[in-house]
C-alpha cells in the first residue's frame, strides 16, 4: 500500500491539469467549477485489476480511453463520485496515455500507463510433501508465473503474513515462505508492491494448538500452579480462568514450550474450563474443568457460650480462602484470618443455626448449626408497681435486650448490667406479663404478670389522641361504672353513645381548643383526674371582608385606580391571632404579578407580610391564588382603627377575608 501511494503522489506531480484557470495576488488558483485530473494508479497496473482517478468535478467524466482505443463508458465506472472512480482495466490494454472524456472537452494524462507483469499462482503446498498439515514455521512451496514480484504473502485471517525473513527461495516460477504464527487453514493470496493482489486455487492446512490436559484440576487452591499440556502451546497468547476478571498473557507464563506451560492461579477463579486464545484469534475451551478449593473440617473452638458482641472461633482448611461470613438470619459476622482460623464476631441480629462461608470462588460451605445464647427472666423485684412507677427485672443475659413491653404495650427502660433492668411504666400501664426481645427478633416472656396499681379508682389505659368539639371520644380501661359525669374543663359531657365498665364513648362539647385532663365525678361524690390528656382543637371561624372583581390594572399609579380598596370600619371587632387572607387571579398582562398589603392612616406595609420585596410588594406566581398572613399584633391594631388598602399590579382581587 506504501509503494501504490508514492506513485499517486509523484504521478499527480506531473500531471497536466486542463481546466479554466484565474489568475490572483498569490498565483493561479484552479476554478471550482473546471473538471480536474489530480492523480490516477497504480502505475504500472496489474490488468484485469482496478485503477483509481482521483480529482474535481469528476462526475462529469463520459468515457476514459485506455490504450490502444478501448473506451470505458461511465455506466461501468466503480464507486463513481465527484472526486474519484475506478475502472477495471482489461486484458488487451497496451502501455499509452490514459484520456478522460467530459461533456466540455478531454484531459490527458502527462504520465503513461504501463503494466506489471500478470503474474499467477498455479500452486501452493508444503514443500515437505510427507507433512500435509503444516505448522507455525514449516515452509510452503508456491508455483507460478511472475512470482518474484510478490512481496508478500497473507493468509485467510489477514491477521497472518508472510514477508521479508520469512520468505527464503524467491524466483520467477517459485517462492518458499515459512507459515507465520497465528496462520489457519484455508487459501492464500499473494500482493505486489502496488498492492496488486492473486488467490491460490487450493487451501493450506494448518495445525492449530491443542489442549490435552489441565494438572491438578482437582481441589485448586487460587494461588498455586496449575500445569497446561498439548501441542503447539507456543501459540497460546493469554489464558482465561472461568470467572475471572483478567487474562493472563503468555509472557507470564512459566516454564512455557510447545508442549506444556505453567499457570498461578487467580484469587478470583471460579469452577470451570480454562479459555486458551490462540496467535490466530481462536478461543481454546479446556475439556476439564478446574475446581476451586472450598474451606473443610470445619470445626468450633473455644468456649461454647455465643453470645451477639463475642467472637467465635472456626477451625479448619483452606481457611484463608474465605471472604465473607454470615449467620442465620442473613446477619454478615465481621472476621479476621490467622494461624489457620477464623475469629468471627457474633453480630447482634444473628439467630441460631449453621455459619456459611463463602469465597472469591462464589461458593460457600456450613459449619455444623450453633445454638446463640438469649436474655432470660428470672423474675420481678416485687410482684406489683404503681402506675407512673419503675420496676426492676431480674434475669441473665439481660444486656442484649433492646426492646420491654408490659401487657402488651412498649416501655422505656435502663439496663443497669446483664442480670438487671429497671423499667418504666405510665399512668396508663395496665397489669399483665413482662416481655423482653432481642435483636434478632428473639423473644422473652416472664412466666408470671406483674400487678399494676393505680391511686385512682377508675383506671384509663387509653383515650382518643385529639378531636374537634362534636366528634367522638372513645377512652378503654376498667371501673368506669363508677364514674357519675365527665367534665372537660368546666363543661360537662352530656352526649354518649355507648357506655360499659371497660369503654365509654362520648361527644366532646364545645369547649375552648386546648389541651385537657378529663374530670371523673364518681357516684360517690369523689372526683378524679385522668392522667392521659386529649388534646381539643378549636373550629375555625371565618370573616368576609369583601368580596367582588377589581382589576389593578398595570400602572402603579393612583389616577388609574391602582388603590381598588379601602375599608373603613371592616375591622372593628376582629379577634387578636387571626389569619388575612386575599384571594386573587393573575390576569397575565405582564410578565410579573404583585400585590401591596397596607394599614389606611399613612398606607405603610402590613409587618405581618414577611415575604414582602424591597419595595414591600408581594411577588406573585403566575396562577396563584390566594396569599395569607398571621397577623401580629401591630397589623390587628391598626386594621381596626383605619382598614386596609390593597394595590396590585396585573392581578384582579376576588376576595378578602379572616380566618380565626
Amino acid at each position: 500500500m506504501k509503494l501504490f501511494r508514492t506513485s499517486i503522489i509523484l504521478l499527480s506531480a506531473g500531471l497536466m491539469l486542463l481546466a479554466a484557470c484565474e489568475k490572483g495576488p498569490n498565483g493561479y488558483t484552479v476554478d471550482k467549477d473546471a473538471v480536474v485530473l489530480e492523480a490516477y494508479g497504480p502505475n504500472p497496473v496489474l490488468r484485469g485489476s482496478d485503477l483509481k482517478f482521483v480529482g474535481q468535478n469528476l462526475d462529469r467524466i463520459t468515457s476514459v480511453v485506455l490504450p490502444v482505443d478501448m473506451e470505458i463508458p461511465s455506466s461501468e465506472f466503480k464507486d463513481a463520485s465527484a472526486s474519484s472512480f475506478k475502472v477495471t482495466v482489461p486484458i488487451e490494454c497496451e502501455p499509452g496515455e490514459v484520456v478522460l472524456v467530459y461533456d466540455g472537452g478531454t484531459i490527458t494524462a502527462k504520465t503513461t500507463l504501463s503494466y506489471t507483469e500478470q503474474f499467477s499462482i498455479s500452486s501452493v503446498a508444503p514443500k515437505d510433501e510427507t507433512k500435509p498439515v503444516l505448522e507455525a514455521g514449516d515452509s510452503v512451496r508456491v508455483d507460478g508465473e511472475y512470482l518474484n514480484n510478490i512481496v508478500k504473502f497473507v493468509f485467510v485471517n489477514g491477521g497472518a503474513v508472510a514477508e521479508g525473513e520469512l520468505i527464503g527461495t524467491h524466483t520467477r516460477h517459485q517462492i518458499c515462505f515459512a507459515v507465520p504464527a497465528g496462520a489457519m487453514t484455508g487459501r492464500i493470496y499473494g500482493e505486489d508492491g502496488n498492492g496488486n493482489q492473486v488467490y491460490s486455487e487450493n487451501e493450506l492446512q494448518i495445525r492449530q494448538p491443542e489442549v490435552t490436559g489441565v494438572a491438578p484440576y482437582d481441589d485448586v487452591r487460587p494461588g498455586n500452579k496449575i500445569t497446561v499440556t498439548g501441542s503447539l502451546l507456543d501459540q497460546i497468547m493469554s489464558v482465561t480462568f472461568t470467572g475471572s476478571a483478567a487474562a493472563i498473557e503468555a509472557a507470564a507464563f512459566e516454564n512455557a514450550s510447545a508442549t506444556s506451560f505453567t499457570l498461578t492461579v487467580p484469587s478470583d477463579a471460579h469452577d470451570g474450563p480454562l479459555t486458551l486464545v490462540s496467535a490466530a484469534e481462536q478461543k481454546i475451551s479446556t475439556e476439564q474443568s478446574i475446581v476451586v478449593a472450598v474451606p473443610e473440617s470445619l470445626a468450633f473452638a473455644g468456649e461454647n457460650k455465643y453470645k451477639a458482641g463475642n467472637s467465635i472461633v472456626i477451625t479448619g482448611n483452606n481457611l484463608d480462602l474465605v471472604t465473607g461470613v454470615t449467620f442465620s438470619g442473613n446477619a454478615a459476622g465481621e472476621f479476621t484470618y490467622s494461624d489457620g482460623s477464623l475469629s468471627v464476631t457474633i453480630p447482634a441480629s444473628a439467630s441460631d443455626g449453621e455459619i456459611t462461608l463463602s469465597t472469591a470462588a462464589e461458593k460457600t460451605v456450613t459449619t455444623s448449626s450453633v445454638t446463640l445464647v438469649k436474655p432470660v427472666i428470672t423474675g420481678f423485684e416485687a410482684s406489683e408497681v404503681k402506675a407512673g412507677e419503675t420496676f426492676t427485672i431480674s434475669g441473665t443475659d439481660l444486656d442484649l435486650v433492646t426492646g420491654v413491653t408490659l401487657n402488651g404495650v412498649e416501655c422505656t427502660f435502663t439496663a443497669d448490667s446483664d442480670s438487671q433492668l429497671t423499667v418504666n411504666t405510665t399512668a396508663s400501664s395496665t397489669s399483665g406479663k413482662v416481655a423482653v426481645s432481642a435483636a434478632n427478633g428473639y423473644t422473652a416472656v416472664s412466666g408470671t404478670e406483674l400487678t399494676v396499681t393505680y391511686d385512682s379508682i377508675v383506671i384509663v389505659s387509653s383515650l382518643t389522641e385529639s378531636v374537634k368539639p362534636g366528634e367522638f371520644v372513645t377512652m378503654k380501661g376498667s371501673n368506669f361504672n363508677m364514674i357519675e359525669s365527665i367534665y372537660v374543663g368546666e363543661t360537662k359531657v352530656v352526649s354518649y353513645t355507648s357506655r360499659s365498665d371497660s369503654e365509654v364513648t362520648f361527644e366532646m362539647p364545645e369547649v375552648e381548643a386546648g389541651t385537657y385532663n378529663l374530670e371523673f365525678v364518681l357516684t360517690t361524690g369523689d372526683k378524679e383526674t385522668c392522667p392521659i390528656a386529649i388534646g381539643v382543637t378549636g373550629l375555625v371561624t371565618t370573616i368576609d371582608i369583601w368580596s367582588g372583581s377589581l382589576n389593578t390594572g398595570t400602572a402603579w399609579d393612583s389616577t388609574n385606580g391602582v388603590v381598588n380598596l379601602a375599608w373603613q370600619n371592616l375591622f372593628n371587632d376582629i379577634p387578636d391571632g387571626c389569619t388575612l387572607h386575599v384571594a386573587y387571579t393573575t390576569t397575565g398582562e405582564a410578565d410579573y404579578s404583585q400585590l401591596k398589603l397596607q394599614e389606611g392612616n399613612d398606607w405603610s406595609a402590613l409587618t405581618s407580610v414577611d415575604d414582602a420585596n424591597e419595595w414591600d410588594c408581594i411577588d406573585l406566581q403566575q396562577g396563584s391564588s390566594e396569599v395569607s398572613y398571621l397577623l401580629n399584633e401591630t397589623d390587628t391594631a391598626d386594621l381596626r382603627s383605619a382598614g386596609l388598602i390593597v394595590a396590585g399590579y396585573s392581578v384582579i382581587v376576588t376576595r378578602v377575608y379572616l380566618t380565626y
